[in-house]
C-alpha cells in the first residue's frame, strides 16, 4: 500500500513512461487560470470586468468539483463579440477552448488537491533536477534511450523511499524475465539439435 492508501505496482513502473509513472505530472498547470486574464483583455465590453472574471474562474478551477467544466464554459462565453478587434478575439478564445477542453483531465484541480498531490509545477521542476538529471547527466554518462524509462522508475522508487517495499516486486520481475529468456535459448537450442542448423 502507497502512503496514501492506494496500492502501487512497482514492477509495472519499469516499463511504464514517466509522465504516467508520477501522478503529481498530471497537475502541473495551475497557471492556466491566470493565462486566461491574456484572453479576456479581448473582451472589451464595459460590463466586463476582466480581473474579477479571471480571479473568479482561478478560484473556481482550484476549489470547485466541477471548475475545469466551468471555466471551459465561461470562457466559451465571454463577449468577444463586444471586442475591438473581433477576429483577434475570436481566435484568442477559440485558441484557449481548444486548449484547455483537450487537457480537462489534468486540470482537475480540486481532485488533485483532495488526493493529496501538489497542483503547482515547483516540485516537478525541482524533481526533474533533482532525480532525473542529477542520475542522467552526470559527467561521462551516456544512455541508450531503451534504457532510459527502467532507469527513471528504479530512481524514483529510490529517491521516495519505497526501495524496501519495491525491491521484492522489481526482483520477482527480472527472475521471472531471465527464465523465459532461458527458456526461449533452450528451445531454440533444441531444435537446432532436432532440425540441424538452418541453411545460410
Amino acid at each position: 500500500m502507497s502512503p496514501r492508501g492506494g496500492s502501487r505496482n512497482p514492477t509495472a513502473a519499469l516499463t511504464r513512461p514517466p509522465d504516467s509513472f508520477s501522478p503529481q505530472r498530471q497537475a502541473v498547470a495551475q497557471a492556466h487560470a491566470r493565462d486566461l486574464g491574456d484572453f479576456s483583455r479581448l473582451a472589451d465590453a464595459e460590463t466586463f470586468t476582466r480581473e474579477a472574471w479571471v480571479e473568479q474562474q482561478a478560484h473556481s478551477l482550484k476549489h470547485d468539483e466541477h471548475g475545469a467544466a466551468t471555466v471551459v464554459k465561461a470562457l466559451a462565453h465571454l463577449p468577444v463579440d463586444q471586442a475591438t478587434d473581433r477576429r483577434t478575439a475570436y481566435h484568442a478564445r477559440d485558441t484557449a477552448l481548444n486548449y484547455l477542453t483537450k487537457r480537462l483531465n489534468q486540470i482537475q484541480y480540486a481532485a488533485f488537491q483532495a488526493q493529496g498531490f501538489p497542483i503547482g509545477s515547483g516540485s516537478v521542476e525541482s524533481a526533474n533536477k533533482l532525480v532525473v538529471e542529477a542520475r542522467l547527466k552526470g559527467s561521462g554518462m551516456h544512455w541508450a534511450r531503451p534504457h532510459v524509462n527502467a532507469l527513471v522508475a528504479l530512481r524514483t522508487i529510490a529517491c521516495a523511499d519505497w526501495w524496501a517495499e519495491a525491491w521484492p516486486h522489481i526482483e520477482r520481475h527480472l527472475r521471472d524475465h531471465a527464465r523465459q529468456v532461458r527458456a526461449r535459448h533452450r528451445e531454440l537450442y533444441e531444435s537446432r539439435l532436432l532440425f540441424g542448423p538452418r541453411p545460410p
